[in-house]
């Protein structure tokens, strides 16, 4: 057993360890006493809590003054579509039913009622010769105004009958009609004397002072609701010496430690690390830093048990330290199979247990904690503190961060981690922009090199086209020239060829024309036949030759 339970509020076995708050506890008592409607509030983390856990209704059943019911509505959760209302918590949380084999008076009026007012009949009913009253203590109320508006409203209006009508109205209105024998019901004096009694209830509404605004929304239904509120206020120095050092003074063989002390250094030291500017000291903080210290008693107790045990100076000289680092530790010291899985257990209890805006705490269904977390490491947080567990009406369990404190450290934690891993992404992803950049480039000046290349070959085999193509015209015009002294040449040999022949005919002729005169017409017409071989078209003087000789012969 520890002697400072750190994160958690105290219980009510843990009453003996609780210290520092005598003073609140009795005038908290005297009030409630008094009046009908409290509002506890305070800062969170100031420890309304563990001061009716330990304090006011362990004082209030040691005075059998009245019947204690501790309530704590949970959070509203989105995801769970089968989360009972408020009202169908708080009949959860009373913990009763009806005994079998029996009927319940009010059950001849209205069968299957489910009101807040009928059951805690039903609870007066089952102890009935005792007279004491009830105290609802709320817990945690905030927690309420998560719901949607019509289940508040439907809880407010409940909690008004409870608070101010003998018999809410539609009970009164069959009970006038069982008198005026309107209709008929079994009903014995002790039936009436049941309904008529008054309900003795009394509340108390524990609520942080940052959500006090919130119970404006009840004045329509309970106007009186805030004319008693009771803050708790930070401890005061001598509060906060004796919650340091009492609880180390108790002899127990029930405690991991054995009896230690706080030299005046370090008792000094905690409380002027911790006070504020008006010597208030929170008790969450307070509660952080001795259970700090008992850890270190517990270690050396374990190396050597024959010692005096002694919390020094040094051993809490960086304060803040302690403080920040606190939660992270419990977190980080849970056993992990790799480094992932720690990371994990932040991210689930940033995103599932914490809502970022509002910075506060989120109820989470054990199935969906078990699903994001696992069975180990959701035990290991447990038992831990750092998160806890409360039954459900459905016989499960919800899991919530332990306290309003561990939101800050838990939520500052996860968001490095978030921005680290943002910022590991965003390097991941620049560096693959780098790789397909390069390769952007890479592909770029391939392609530029294949077109200079292409560019090259291209500009070579147009140079060479020019070149063959000029070759090709030199060649063409040589041709040309070539083909036209071919023609010349041929006119030529064509012209000497006629001249020849003409050359050749006139000689011919010439013999025929001698061989005429010699009267050789024979031989002078084979002449002129030969000669006009070698001439083209008529020739006059052949021709009349020729007629001389065909007259002749």
């Amino acid at each position: 057993m520890k002697r400072y339970p750190g994160l958690k509020p105290f219980t009510a076995q843990e009453q003996n360890i609780f210290f520092g708050r005598a003073e609140e506890k009795i005038k908290l008592y005297q009030k409630i006493k008094l009046e009908q409607i409290i509002v506890l509030f305070s800062k969170s983390g100031m420890g309304k809590s563990s001061l009716l856990n330990a304090g006011v209704i362990p004082e209030i059943i040691a005075q059998n003054y009245a019947v204690p019911l501790k309530i704590r509505i949970g959070s509203f959760s989105e995801a769970d579509t089968n989360q009972p209302t408020p009202i169908q918590k708080l009949i959860s949380e009373l913990n009763i039913s009806k005994k079998s084999g029996t009927d319940f008076t009010l059950d001849k009026l209205i069968p299957n009622e489910n009101s807040i007012w009928y059951y805690l009949k039903l609870l007066q009913s089952q102890n009935f010769e005792n007279k004491l009253p009830y105290i609802l203590f709320f817990d945690q109320f905030e927690e309420l105004f998560t719901y949607p508006k019509k289940q508040q409203i439907e809880f407010f209006e409940q909690m008004a009958n409870v608070l101010r009508v003998s018999i809410p109205e539609n009970f009164s209105n069959l009970l006038q009609k069982v008198f005026n024998s309107e209709i008929e019901a079994d009903f014995t004096d002790e039936d009436f004397n049941l309904i008529s009694s008054n309900l003795q209830i009394k509340v108390v509404f524990a609520i942080r002072s940052d959500r006090m605004s919130l119970l404006n929304e009840i004045t329509p239904y309970i106007p009186d609701v805030l004319h008693n509120c009771f803050e708790l206020k930070p401890l005061t120095i001598a509060q906060a010496k004796d919650a340091i050092t009492l609880p180390a003074n108790i002899v127990s063989s029930d405690f991991s430690t054995p009896v230690f002390g706080f030299e005046n250094s370090a008792l000094n030291k905690i409380i002027d690390n911790l006070k504020d500017d008006k010597q208030n000291i929170e008790s969450f903080q307070l509660q952080i830093i001795c259970q700090y210290c008992e850890n270190l008693i517990e270690e050396r107790f374990g190396i050597n048990k024959n010692q005096q045990f002694r919390i020094i100076e040094n051993d809490i000289s960086d304060i803040k330290n302690i403080l920040e680092t606190f939660y992270t530790k419990l977190i980080d010291n849970l056993k992990y199979n790799n480094e992932q899985e720690k990371k994990n257990v932040y991210k689930v209890l940033g995103e599932d247990f914490i809502f970022e805006k509002e910075q506060r705490r989120i109820l989470v269904y054990e199935g969906r904690a078990e699903e994001r977390l696992g069975k180990s490491l959701l035990k290991q947080l447990t038992d831990s503190f750092i998160l806890r567990s409360e039954k459900n009406s459905s016989g499960g369990f919800v899991y919530e961060l332990s306290h309003d404190t561990t939101v800050a450290p838990i939520l500052k934690a996860y968001i490095k981690l978030r921005e680290e891993e943002q910022k590991r992404i965003a390097e991941e992803k620049r560096l693959e922009e780098e790789r397909k950049q390069r390769e952007r480039i890479k592909r770029q000046r391939t392609i530029i090199a294949i077109v200079s290349v292409a560019a090259v070959v291209s500009i070579a085999l147009g140079i060479f086209g020019l070149w063959q193509m000029s070759k090709a015209k030199q060649k063409e015009k040589i041709a040309i020239e070539q083909t036209e002294i071919a023609n010349n040449k041929s006119k030529e040999a064509e012209e000497n060829l006629l001249q020849f022949k003409k050359g050749e005919a006139k000689k011919k002729i010439l013999i025929a024309q001698n061989m005429i005169d010699l009267e050789q017409f024979e031989v002078a017409k084979s002449y002129l036949d030969s000669a006009k071989v070698y001439l083209e078209g008529t020739n006059n003087e052949l021709d009349s030759l020729l007629n001389i000789c065909n007259k002749e012969l």
